[in-house]
């Protein structure tokens, strides 16, 4: 596993790949065939501890369980300057997929709670995108119907 980071203005990028073959160090790497991606975690007005780092991997990992054929994630958290209090706390993901880009966005008054509620409606949209991969991938039943109920005349 290579993670390394780099600091860009004032967000903190940390990333991540699992693959051991693209260990160089560089900041952008491509994944293998063996099916790493690359995880990309950056602060916005805060700072990303490595308890933080570490909660959003896992939780990922249940999307990821679901739907192997993911590329590319990029999940930003900030803090909103708002006046009220509640709803400060913000957390979005960019999930590249084979095939698709799902963007999901969430806030909360507690970090924690936003990335929960985050993954759940990743998880979601990840499932929804899977079933619809797999249902037309096959021919629809009306067409195969139609050839067998034809009568030769």
């Amino acid at each position: 596993m290579d993670l390394s980071h780099a600091r860009n203005g004032s967000r903190l990028v940390f990333r991540l790949n699992n693959s051991s073959e693209l260990s160089t160090g560089c900041l952008n790497p491509l994944p293998s065939k063996g099916g790493g991606m690359n995880l990309t975690i950056s602060g916005h007005h805060l700072e990303v501890t490595p308890a933080l780092r570490e909660y959003v991997r896992t939780k990922l990992d249940r999307v990821t369980r679901h739907f192997d054929q993911v590329v590319d994630v990029t999940v930003l958290l900030s803090v909103e300057k708002q006046k009220e209090k509640d709803r400060r706390q913000k957390a979005e993901v960019n999930l590249h997929v084979k095939g698709k880009d799902i963007f999901v966005e969430n806030a909360h008054e507690d970090l924690y709670a936003a990335i929960d509620q985050l993954m759940d409606r990743l998880d979601r949209q990840v499932c929804r995108h899977k079933d619809r991969l797999q249902n037309h991938q096959h021919a629809p039943l009306k067409r195969q119907g139609d050839a067998v109920w034809e009568q030769p005349q």
